[in-house]
């Protein structure tokens, strides 16, 4: 089976595959309030309800921590990251023009 996230990696990767758990998780909600809405329920199917319905709960609150963590992280670690090379090229200029200076005072000499 293909999933979606296959060619993604870190950020985008995290959050494709937290939108395909927090929609899951939504829909079985949703099929499982069906059910229980249904006339003649039988009462063995109470406590399968209750497990999977906080399986339910728990996957589209964990899947919305870690959304919300990737949607706020990524961005800061993209200007951390384009800091970061800048930085370099910063330095690596610096360098250069360090070692053209004691060239032409080389050469003049």
């Amino acid at each position: 089976m293909k999933t979606p996230w296959a060619n993604l990696e870190g950020y985008p990767r995290a959050i494709v595959a937290s939108v395909c758990i927090l929609l899951l998780s939504g829909g079985l909600c949703g099929v499982q309030l069906a059910i229980a809405n249904l006339p003649n329920v039988p009462s063995a199917l109470a406590p399968l309800a209750m497990i999977t319905g906080a399986l339910e709960i728990s996957g589209i609150l964990g899947s919305a921590l870690v959304l919300a963590f990737c949607l706020i992280a990524w961005p800061i670690s993209a200007w951390l990251q384009h800091k970061s090379r800048l930085q370099q090229e910063l330095e690596a200029r610096q360098l250069r023009d360090a070692q053209q200076s004691i060239r032409d005072r080389e050469g003049g000499q």
